[in-house]
């Protein structure tokens, strides 16, 4: 448990704390006590809920490959390929050995 300081309430919905190992933590003001203001003293507590983490990241890795499967049945079989910027470029299995890059999907920054 971890002892805090609301230093100030920004907007109405962030309160801005400080640990007292002088940490600064912004919270929604929606999970804080009631009546929560700059100046009040909060207990802060954290706990891993395992349980349902575990639970959760199997209907997450399900939900992806459900994405995965319809994406790859409407792009006909290529795959999507992103590069360093970031930026997703389609590469067709069926060309040459290296790959061509769809114009279409390029960054219109890329276009030329």
């Amino acid at each position: 448990m971890q002892l805090c300081v609301v230093e100030l309430v920004d907007a109405g919905s962030v309160a801005v704390l400080r640990t007292s190992d002088f940490r600064e933590l912004h919270i929604p003001l929606s999970l804080l006590p009631d009546g929560t203001a700059a100046g009040s003293i909060v207990n802060l507590e954290l706990t891993a809920a395992s349980n349902d983490t575990e639970s959760q990241h199997r209907k997450l890795m399900a939900l992806q490959k459900s994405l995965h499967a319809a994406w790859s049945a409407k792009a006909g079989g290529s795959e999507p390929a992103v590069s360093s910027d970031g930026v997703e470029r389609r590469i067709s299995s069926s060309s040459s050995a290296r790959g061509s890059v769809s114009d279409a999907s390029r960054h219109p920054d890329d276009r030329q």
